[in-house]
């Protein structure tokens, strides 16, 4: 009922003040992947994309390719079982953004981080891993997830 008062009380001229909402923005891009195999050393890992929101994840691959400039946040977590330290690295476009660091252990031990940084369109970002192998990690609950928080105008 209140809600068709406020209707019928409605001013159009009140329609030139408003705004687009800017928790709900016009560019959005998420996703949420899952470890698909163990990595190979120094290459893009490959994971499965159960979800994404807008494009940009290439399964082939295991890049994200940033549809949207803007400020996002990427995290991940791995779960690998090496028989030496093992590095996971957040790239950005061929330069190291973040790292995560394994010791060597008998069983498995957690690799995660997270970071906000400003990506501008057509970015590549992925995550790689820098040292042996095998890592045993296709068991588990291995994540990389993205999210677009704030875009540019």
């Amino acid at each position: 009922m209140l809600v068709l008062l406020l209707f019928a009380n409605w001013d159009s001229s009140l329609a030139q003040n408003i705004h687009p909402c800017p928790y709900f923005p016009a560019k959005r891009a998420a996703f949420h992947a899952t470890l698909g195999k163990d990595p190979t050393p120094n290459s893009p890992i490959h994971f499965n994309l159960p979800e994404q929101l807008g494009a940009g994840f290439d399964t082939a691959t295991g890049i994200y390719t940033a549809p949207y400039s803007g400020w996002y946040t990427f995290e991940f977590q791995l779960f690998p079982r090496a028989t030496a330290l093992v590095n996971v690295d957040l790239i950005r476009n061929g330069g190291l953004v973040a790292r995560a660091r394994c010791d060597d252990e008998p069983d498995y031990s957690t690799c995660s981080s997270g970071i906000t940084l400003h990506v501008n369109e057509g970015d590549k970002i992925w995550l790689q891993t820098n040292f042996g192998g095998p890592y045993n990690m296709a068991y588990f609950d291995n994540i990389f997830s993205g999210v677009l928080v704030i875009p540019d105008p």
